[in-house]
């Protein structure tokens, strides 16, 4: 069978982290996408966050809220777009009201003196008059640190960027982190994506170099970091599929590689290619016993203008 790439083993060559070490606290890809367009397989993932993670999101049709909880104070929440967003979800028959529902991450441990950054992405449904935003550091059921102070939702679903550090008096494993969302003017929806919670970047990592591409869990490809190209939220990889079978499944996850070792695995992607269209009737047979004439009369299997029982028919 043919594979990604026919030569990706020359690709390879000189690539010397093959070997490297995964470490489960390096950053890796995240919602990662595959889409089979025309002669390329177009790849769409979250950059991995910059720092050790600590906790980031895993929004999914499949797990909702994933480990997040909703404290059902406003509007419920649901996954939007590709799965790896939430967006507040109105009760069926009703419309949006002003507020959005709590959202909770699960209890972390957070060390005393180190620095900590939240990222994530968040949006509002309205042109303007959005609901307003704070995340705040909780210990114990009590508001311990303002994270991100409160801010106005960005307007008509238009995604931006926040971004927190802060840091701890008191080394403990029940801290939670909470997004809390203000009335607004309005009934509105609220939307949020991409959260990570990191602390600095791990001792010996060192940069990003780039990223490998396994292809039905084995290793296809190895990109440089600089081609992976930033599109409006994702970053983006584009290979050749000119070697893929027809009617085939094909099932890819990315790796992010650093300087010090290689990350866990992306979520997987599939997607099947579409079926041969030079596969077809190969020819064509008439009916046993039917006797047709052309319109010359003479005896003919053919098709067009013919004669059969008598009556002029086309075939």
């Amino acid at each position: 069978m043919n594979r990604l790439f026919a030569l990706a083993l020359v690709a390879l060559v000189g690539f010397g982290t093959m070997n490297a070490e995964i470490v489960e606290g390096y950053g890796a890809p995240k919602n990662f996408q595959a889409y089979n367009l025309d002669e390329h397989v177009l790849f769409w993932f979250e950059a991995p966050a910059e720092g050790g993670v600590v906790w980031a999101s895993n929004f999914s049709y499949a797990t909702g809220l994933g480990d997040m909880r909703s404290l059902n104070d406003g509007d419920g929440w649901a996954n939007a777009g590709g799965g790896g967003e939430v967006s507040t979800a109105a009760v069926p028959g009703t419309a949006f009201t002003n507020h959005a529902s709590t959202l909770v991450t699960p209890v972390v441990s957070l060390a005393a003196g180190e620095t900590y950054e939240l990222t994530y992405r968040s949006a509002g449904s309205r042109s303007s008059m959005n609901q307003k935003l704070s995340v705040v550091l909780y210990k114990d059921e009590k508001a311990v640190a303002t994270i991100v102070e409160e801010y106005e939702l960005s307007a008509s679903l238009n995604y931006e960027n926040r971004t927190g550090s802060f840091t701890v008096e008191e080394s403990a494993d029940n801290y939670e982190v909470r997004f809390v969302f203000g009335e607004s003017e309005k009934n509105c929806g609220a939307s949020l994506m991409n959260i990570v919670l990191t602390s600095a970047v791990p001792e010996g990592r060192g940069a990003l170099k780039g990223y490998n591409l396994y292809c039905n869990d084995e290793l296809a490809h190895y990109y440089s970091a600089d081609e992976a190209v930033q599109n409006q939220l994702f970053k983006e990889l584009t290979a050749d599929n000119s070697s893929l079978e027809y009617a085939t499944t094909y099932t890819y996850a990315l790796q992010a590689v650093y300087e010090g070792g290689e990350s866990p695995l992306s979520n997987t992607a599939s997607f099947t290619t579409h079926e041969d269209p030079l596969v077809g009737i190969g020819h064509v047979e008439c009916e046993s016993g039917v006797v047709r004439y052309d319109l010359n009369g003479r005896m003919t299997q053919g098709s067009g203008l013919v004669i059969e029982n008598g009556k002029k028919i086309i075939k």
